[in-house]
C-alpha cells in the first residue's frame, strides 16, 4: 500500500470518527501479508494529528536496521527471538522519555516509583535466562558476517524464493516494490487452492508429510502463502516447497 494512499485512507476514518482517538497501533512489519511499512511517515502524520503511536514491531529487529532515534516513535515494541536469534522469549520496549510515566510493569515489584527502567527489571518469578543469550546472538551475527551481510542474503532470498514460486505455480507475488519486501514473501497459491478448506488441508498435509510449515491467508479474495528467508536456507528448499505443493 503506498504511503499516501494510507495516509489519505487513515485520515478519512479519523474525520469520519466520532471518537478523540489517543493511541494509534500499527506494524512495522505486518504479519499476514508479510509488508513493511514507512513507518517513520506514519508516525509523522499521527503526531500531526495529535494522537500517540505505539509500533508493533515484532518481526522488525534482526531484519531491517532500526533507528529510534530517527523513527521517534511514541512506544515500540520488538520481539528478539523472531530474526535477531536470541532464546525465546525475548522483548524491547521502548518509549519515549516524556511518556515513561505512563508506563508500568503488569507485575508491581521492589523496583516501584524507582525509574523506568528499575519497574521494570525484576517482575518476580520467572526464567531470566534468555534475556542473556542476546549478547551471543549478536556476537553469532557478527561472526557469521554481521547485520548487512544478513539483510542482503535474506532479503534477496525471499525475493528470488518468491519469483521462483509464482513461476512454479503460475501465479503471482503481492508485490513486486522491493520496498516493501524484508524477509518474507507472499506468493499467491495454485488456482486449485481456492477455498478455506482446500487451504487448511494443504496446511496439514504439508506438516504431516513433509515436514514444511506454510503459513496461508486470504487477502483480497485471493489465497497466498508467507514464505520466510534464513540465512540457512537455499533457494533449492524453496523449490522443493513448490513441488510439494
Amino acid at each position: 500500500m503506498h504511503i499516501k494512499f494510507f495516509i489519505q485512507k487513515t485520515r478519512e476514518v479519523i474525520d469520519q470518527s466520532q471518537k478523540n482517538i489517543k493511541l494509534a497501533i500499527i506494524d512495522h512489519i505486518s504479519s499476514v501479508p508479510a509488508v513493511i511499512f514507512d513507518i517513520e511517515q506514519i508516525i509523522k502524520f499521527f503526531r500531526s494529528q495529535n494522537i500517540l503511536t505505539l509500533i508493533d514491531g515484532a518481526h522488525a529487529i534482526g531484519s531491517i536496521p532500526i533507528n529510534l532515534q530517527q523513527m521517534n516513535p511514541d512506544c515500540y515494541l520488538t520481539n528478539s527471538h523472531k530474526w535477531l536469534f536470541s532464546h525465546r522469549s525475548g522483548c524491547l520496549l521502548y518509549v519515549r522519555k516524556e511518556l515513561q510515566t505512563l508506563i508500568s510493569p503488569i507485575t508491581t515489584s521492589f523496583g516501584y516509583k524507582q525509574g523506568y527502567q528499575e519497574e521494570f527489571k525484576w517482575l518476580g518469578t520467572k526464567d531470566y535466562s534468555n534475556y542473556f543469550t542476546i549478547s551471543d546472538a549478536i556476537d553469532f551475527r557478527q561472526m557469521i558476517g554481521g547485520d548487512m551481510a544478513i539483510y542482503e542474503y535474506n532479503h534477496q532470498l525471499a525475493v528470488n524464493a518468491g519469483n521462483l514460486l509464482e513461476s512454479m505455480w503460475n501465479s503471482s507475488t503481492l508485490t513486486t516494490n522491493d520496498e516493501y519486501i524484508g524477509f518474507m514473501n507472499n506468493v499467491q497459491l495454485p488456482l486449485i487452492i481456492n477455498t478455506t478448506e482446500s487451504r487448511r488441508n494443504l496446511y496439514n498435509k504439508l506438516i504431516e508429510r513433509y515436514n514444511i510449515f506454510l503459513p496461508s491467508f486470504q487477502f483480497d479474495n485471493k489465497y497466498y502463502c508467507r514464505i520466510s528467508a534464513q540465512i540457512y536456507l537455499e533457494l533449492t528448499d524453496f523449490e522443493y516447497v513448490g513441488n510439494c505443493v
